[in-house]
């Protein structure tokens, strides 16, 4: 459901009708409880984890079958059982219903689904300052514009062929205002709690860690 900007057109009492000062906390607790970003996440979360496929133990296998779909050596009633188990606990776990006619592998969606979850974030936090832009040219006459424009710096040349090249440049900063999507406040709240969670899990594996970067954790199996 979009948020309309209505729903953010409020007004938050900060002086009293006795001309006294609302405490700080008073002036928080006014602030509407609605967020901005559960329905963006949830939505490409849910497509990511569907074209994930089911988990290996969900797969069905058979080396004495050719097909599938006619196999009588698995046990298809148990299996949709795990498989709908599997989708309930994913829900109870992450309040996104999974449509079991959707889970199916699908690595060129699951990428672009994980992008948009990732990039959003980084997009509050990007240097906009430093971006290197590229171009492809193929006149001479634009191409000696950019080395010679005072408003840009040149950062690479590489000659595709005899008509063709690339310039890769950055805009003089003096010359370069922050992006209106740029929250450097969000994006440094964003980077610390994400590495609170890593190191909520670190804590409850302990030992069990292999190994772990920022956004990952490969670490020891149980015996069950």
């Amino acid at each position: 459901m979009p948020i309309e900007s209505e729903d953010y057109d409020i007004h938050l009492e900060t002086v009293r009708d006795d001309h006294t000062d609302v405490p700080e906390a008073d002036i928080f607790a006014q602030l509407p409880k609605k967020d901005l970003f559960s329905g963006y996440i949830n939505m490409f979360l849910k497509i990511k984890q569907e074209c994930s496929g089911y988990p290996s133990d969900l797969n069905p296998s058979c080396t004495s079958c050719d097909n599938l779909d006619t196999c009588c050596h698995i046990d298809w009633v148990s299996l949709e059982q795990k498989r709908t188990e599997y989708i309930k606990a994913y829900k109870q776990h992450e309040n996104i219903t999974l449509e079991a006619n959707k889970i199916s592998k699908n690595p060129g969606l699951r990428y672009v689904a994980k992008q948009c979850l990732v990039n959003l974030w980084g997009k509050f936090a990007e240097n906009t300052l430093e971006r290197v832009q590229t171009v492809v040219l193929h006149d001479p006459t634009i191409f000696c514009d950019y080395l010679y424009d005072g408003t840009k710096n040149v950062k690479y040349i590489e000659i595709l062929n005899d008509e063709t090249v690339l310039v890769q440049y950055t805009d003089r900063q003096c010359l370069v205002t922050s992006a209106p999507h740029v929250n450097v406040a969000i994006g440094a709240f964003t980077a610390a709690y994400g590495s609170l969670k890593v190191y909520e899990y670190l804590d409850r594996l302990n030992d069990r860690v292999l190994y772990f970067d920022t956004d990952s954790i490969i670490f020891t199996e149980t015996n069950r």
